[in-house]
């Protein structure tokens, strides 16, 4: 029995399209609802997030999901918790560390509930799943536009938001497209999500609709100015072509739709050429650092990475206690790079658990997915540009912008993986 006694399924589906839109409405609005001010915090917190991860946690104790949601990624749980206790005997108890350690947990736990919700929906109707996903970034589309027409200048909406009680210190941007996450490189970043996914939506349904939302979302990644962003899309897109190429699947129709996105983009060249020459001067100036004060801080911030971690090469600093280096050395949480960032917070011997986890969670599913090559060989393509998709963010994307702890990166991301593990495994052990 459950918490609260048994419920029976109609119930339950109810309630699994309740949390999901629950989702979507968190994904969405993104850092807009910041409007709890709690000391010690430079901004607001969500208010959202507090809901997303009080309305799981309610939907798994009254299911009976509870157990399941901490053994499915327990290992992780465990990594994280053992480096907080970690960084707590080698510094101290701080409230940051302790609440981002938290938060961390609740993050990759509701994500994996989300996933596991979407398959029992959804099951293997993948373009059901898709669009569902794929509306929530649209709509993220449509209020970034209305943003980044509204206010040219973000510092103006950051003034805006302030007056509705919603804190937030972001950078001064100018022409840049910031969207609901008010930031224009986290957004270029997890605007390829979508991108991805509408570009398989069209291969798999002909339909034209999709065709364009690519376009939109391509444009928009270029509307950010966001070096990094760029070169994970035109990476990604890149990708996606020579897969096409090597398994035989560029038709005429293929061809004609590529010719189409060209069209386009050099016909509303003039929204968004601006941007992206200001993007590769900054591109090109990256390694000279002439000028370039944004790279000269992600230069700083990699060389005290450095130090840190070879301080504590082993253990780390126990997590989340970077930030209490960081603010003092720069007034920020955490460095630049993911990647070193999570060396830093958990030394060699935790990051190496963490890669032999992840590692382990891509080949179980890869195995089981392969099964359906010649059922339905869209799944597969889908889950290679998935693949292709985090390996970028790992090697490249990361190294500039503290993406993988991001929550509106981590928790989509987490829910796909977890829909594909269900959707590969059939779901034999819920």
């Amino acid at each position: 029995m459950s918490l609260f006694g048994d419920i029976n399924k109609m119930t339950i589906r109810k309630l699994s399209k309740l949390i999901l839109s629950v989702v979507a409405i968190y994904i969405i609005l993104g850092n807009l609802p910041r409007i709890l001010s709690v000391p010690g915090f430079r901004d607001n917190l969500s208010i959202m997030e507090f809901i997303i991860y009080l309305s799981i946690i309610l939907y798994a104790l009254l299911t009976r999901k509870i157990l399941f949601g901490l053994r499915n990624l327990g290992c992780i749980y465990i990594i994280i918790a053992t480096s907080f206790m970690y960084g707590l005997i080698l510094n101290g108890f701080e409230i940051k560390p302790f609440f981002y350690a938290i938060r961390l947990i609740l993050g990759i736990f509701s994500a994996n509930i989300a996933g596991f919700i979407l398959y029992k929906l959804y099951r293997n109707n993948i373009i059901s799943t898709i669009n569902y996903i794929l509306v929530m970034y649209v709509v993220i589309l449509i209020l970034s536009i209305i943003i980044y027409l509204a206010f040219p200048e973000s510092a103006l909406f950051w003034e805006y938001l302030s007056r509705y009680g919603i804190g937030f210190s972001g950078d001064p941007h100018v022409h840049r497209f910031v969207s609901t996450y008010l930031d224009p490189n986290y957004y270029a970043a997890i605007a390829c999500i979508p991108l991805f996914l509408s570009i398989f939506l069209y291969g798999s349904t002909n339909k034209i609709h999709y065709l364009i939302i690519s376009f939109l979302f391509i444009v928009s990644v270029f509307l950010s100015g966001s070096r990094s962003g760029i070169v994970t899309m035109v990476l990604l897109l890149a990708v996606i072509l020579y897969k096409k190429v090597m398994m035989k699947r560029i038709s005429i129709r293929s061809i004609f739709s590529f010719g189409i996105i060209f069209f386009l983009m050099f016909s509303f060249q003039q929204y968004y050429i601006e941007n992206l020459t200001n993007a590769w001067n900054r591109l090109i100036n990256i390694f000279t650092y002439a000028g370039d004060e944004s790279a000269l801080e992600r230069y700083y911030s990699f060389q005290y990475g450095m130090n840190l971690f070879f301080d504590y090469p082993i253990l780390g600093v126990g997590y989340n206690y970077l930030s209490s280096y960081t603010e003092n050395f720069r007034g920020l949480s955490s460095l630049d790079s993911s990647i070193q960032a999570t060396l830093v917070n958990f030394g060699i011997i935790l990051t190496s658990l963490f890669i032999i986890c992840f590692v382990m969670w891509i080949i179980i599913t890869w195995k089981s997915i392969q099964h359906y090559k010649k059922i339905n060989h869209h799944i597969v393509e889908l889950y290679n540009y998935f693949l292709w998709y985090i390996l970028i963010i790992l090697i490249f994307t990361s190294q500039f912008n503290n993406l993988l702890y991001y929550q509106f990166w981590l928790f989509p991301n987490i829910m796909i993986g977890t829909y594909f593990f269900y959707f590969a495994k059939g779901v034999k052990s819920a």
